[in-house]
């Protein structure tokens, strides 16, 4: 009988020990429970259902580096598959396109189109622009390229000159005199002597010095020929003597186009009706 309840009173101890257990540990279950359904992100609560999927087996850590070596491997591929299936690039305009592009226009060979240089005729020839007018006089030959009689000469044609132009008249006559005593076939002294004579008014002396000076000048300088033809030409227009004047002037450009002051006096006669024409009347 005592053992009949004290196997009663076990179970007893037994069921309200359960009750209180149970009791206990299901609020804790329900907690973790509504934890895990929150994380789990396929669990649905908009619709109040769960979708369950295959869990994947859990491996060791042996396994973990093996898995954290490969992951690279597959993004590179992810990545490579995902350019391959990019659309290609569009081609640029060739006036846009850079430079190592086979698009450049450095790439491209231009058209050549034969064309003539700027500023030039095609099928003529350059025009040669005539050499400056000069007014003064032909230099004298350098004293280095003379004889040693003739460079004294011409030192003293030199000191008459300066004479000259200090309107010095006898000074400068004796030096021309000097000068034709040293070189008589020196044309320079007569030259200047028929200058001179044509400064004080001396028409006919200055001429015949003038047409010595012509006359040795013959196979000389043409532009000292010229410059005599020239002086000529004012002697006689002084005389009033045109006609030999502007042949004289004609001799004078023909020797040294560049003589300006035979070119004036030329053009002066034409401006006064005394040209040919009028030199030579009918």
């Amino acid at each position: 009988m005592a053992h009949i309840l004290t196997r009663r009173m076990m179970v007893r101890y037994a069921t309200s020990l359960s009750l209180v257990l149970f009791s206990l540990v299901c609020p804790r279950v329900d907690g973790l429970w509504a934890q895990t359904s929150q994380r789990d992100p396929l669990y649905d609560s908009s619709e109040g259902e769960e979708f369950t999927s295959e869990e994947e087996p859990v491996y060791g850590g042996e396994f973990e580096e093996e898995e954290a070596e490969t992951t690279p491997q597959e993004a590179e591929g992810t990545e490579e598959e995902d350019e391959s299936e990019q659309d290609p690039a569009p081609v640029l305009p060739r006036d846009f396109s850079s430079p190592d592009s086979l698009h450049s226009p450095e790439r491209l060979p231009e058209k050549q189109v034969d064309t003539p240089p700027v500023a030039t005729v095609p099928d003529t020839e350059p025009i040669e622009e005539p050499p400056p007018m000069s007014s003064a006089l032909p230099t004298l030959p350098a004293a280095d390229t003379l004889p040693p009689h003739e460079q004294l000469a011409v030192h003293f044609v030199e000191g008459g000159v300066d004479a000259l132009s200090r309107d010095d008249f006898e000074q400068a006559q004796e030096h021309f005199e000097q000068a034709l005593e040293i070189a008589p076939m020196q044309p320079f002294g007569y030259y200047f002597l028929g200058r001179l004579a044509f400064a004080r008014g001396e028409h006919k002396i200055a001429l015949v010095f003038l047409r010595k000076a012509d006359a040795i000048l013959v196979r000389g300088d043409p532009a000292w020929r010229g410059e005599a033809a020239r002086l000529r030409g004012a002697v006689y227009e002084d005389m009033q003597d045109y006609r030999r004047a502007y042949v004289a002037y004609r001799q004078s450009l023909q020797l040294t186009p560049t003589n300006l002051r035979a070119a004036s006096a030329l053009a002066r006669l034409a401006g006064e009706g005394l040209d040919a024409r009028a030199a030579f009347p009918r």
